[in-house]
């Protein structure tokens, strides 16, 4: 039997000496009287990125947020989840919106 899954930092040394944090949705599990940890997916460098498709009305709500001046990013984060898009947990660090063309379709990236 599993448990609940959660997020794994696994630091490593480059090569240039610098240190990055390579994250891991992982579970523990019980086998032969020892616990031991399966890996449920690969993250990447940065778990908390979310990305999603959005409808056309949507991103023109988004664009008009993104292009207004003189926002904090605070003052961001609240007009985007006032539109409906829910924000992850801490600051805003970017918003990308982008479009297809050949597919036509639209997605919202946040840092």
């Amino acid at each position: 039997m599993g448990t609940m899954p959660f997020i794994r930092n696994k630091p490593r040394k480059l090569a240039s000496g610098e240190i990055r944090n390579y994250y891991y949705e992982v579970e523990n599990y019980w086998q032969n009287g020892k616990v031991r940890q399966r890996v449920i997916r690969y993250l990447g460098t940065k778990p908390y990125l979310t990305k999603f498709e959005i409808d056309h009305e949507i991103a023109k709500q988004i664009s008009q947020v993104l292009l207004e001046k003189d926002l904090t990013p605070a003052q961001v984060k609240d007009k985007l989840e006032n539109i409906g898009i829910s924000m992850p947990e801490g600051e805003l660090g970017e918003v990308h919106l982008m479009f297809k063309p050949p597919l036509r379709s639209y997605s919202l990236r946040i840092d």
